[in-house]
């Protein structure tokens, strides 16, 4: 290329550029495709789902699971079911993350039993971990995107679950508590 079509490709450049900005601002290069169900489960995708939106499913999971005998959200049975070819969850677990806590604080679940979480961050980056019979279990929370992950606890116990990125002054407080029957 010599001097005087430098300038061209720099213009080239820059157009293809915003051909791809255009689409990608717009929410089209992003979208989720119709089917993609879990494949990246725990890594997690695209969301359609505002934090807001997000807040007001976790506080309805919440309401309809509240054991008021025992004081604490009792996880329902996951409904396992195959849809399009991949296994999911009819009656996920929400868990929001906030500065600085989770909603719900504390849940229950039962041992051995598969769930399906759905988690989002309402405000900055935060990890959702726990250390489990099988090893730790690490999730890093993206604003405004539902990250799903499969938990199964084999020991009956009480688990920390806890904020494993930085988020704040008051980080090193930031946990809940999974109860697992």
């Amino acid at each position: 290329m010599n001097r005087s079509s430098e300038p061209l490709g720099a213009v080239l450049t820059s157009l293809s550029l915003l051909l791809l900005i255009i689409p990608w601002s717009l929410g089209g290069a992003y979208t989720a495709e119709e089917g993609a169900g879990d494949a990246h489960a725990g890594h997690g995708g695209p969301s359609e789902m505002s934090a807001g939106q997000f807040m007001a499913i976790t506080i309805l999971f919440e309401e309809n699971n509240w054991d008021a005998d025992a004081g604490i959200v009792v996880a329902p049975d996951p409904g396992w079911m195959v849809m399009g070819g991949e296994r999911m969850s009819m009656n996920p677990v929400y868990l929001a993350a906030y500065q600085w806590g989770y909603s719900p604080a504390e849940i229950q679940l039962e041992a051995g039993v598969e769930y399906q979480f759905r988690m989002m961050t309402m405000d900055v980056y935060h990890g959702a971990s726990v250390s489990t019979d099988s090893g730790s279990q690490m999730v890093r929370l993206i604003p405004g995107v539902v990250i799903e992950q499969r938990l199964t606890f084999d020991e009956p116990g009480e688990y920390t679950l806890y904020c494993s990125y930085y988020c704040g002054e008051q980080h090193n407080g930031m946990s809940g508590k999974i109860v697992v029957v």
